[in-house]
């Protein structure tokens, strides 16, 4: 099946191995090194990469035929993909916003924790707790307006 994708071209700039600094602090453009977050917020894993999609069935065949993940358990608009060990999950719709159209959502150990952490420091979360009955999460932007869900699992 002819898809029409190709491989982007990484450029002479492209490091060699992007893996080769992973478990290293990083130094940041203000010349600090960091190596957890300041405001106390500890992200243990990404949980579930959420996909808004305008055909539900037209797109889970996509991914089924061209990348090859089976669809694993469908709750009314969102199927689920086997994509272990991070979830990926397509939504039938618009996004949460406007001009959303992906989501990542950072696993964190106590949700509760990291909302007062992040309030206290003026990062209010968009709109209120959800509560799935199988885990509780948070909505956030960053500074370019992207929206980060920070979930605990129950």
């Amino acid at each position: 099946v002819d898809v029409g994708l190709t491989q982007p071209s990484l450029g002479a700039e492209a490091c060699e191995d992007p893996f080769e600094s992973l478990g290293e602090s990083v130094e940041h453009d203000r010349g600090e090194t960091v190596s957890g977050s300041v405001l106390g917020v500890h992200i243990d894993a990404i949980d579930t990469v959420f996909l808004w999609v305008e055909d539900l069935e037209t797109a889970t065949g996509w991914y089924a035929d061209v990348l090859g993940m089976e669809p694993v358990a469908r709750h009314g608009g969102w199927q689920v993909m086997l994509t272990e060990p991070v979830t990926f999950a397509l939504h039938e719709g618009k996004g949460p916003h406007a001009d959303v159209t992906a989501v990542v959502a950072f696993r964190v150990a106590d949700l509760d924790e990291v909302i007062s952490s992040l309030t206290t420091h003026g990062i209010e979360p968009i709109g209120g707790v959800t509560d799935t009955g199988r885990a509780r999460f948070v909505t956030i932007s960053d500074p370019d307006g992207n929206h980060i869900q920070l979930l605990e699992r129950d």
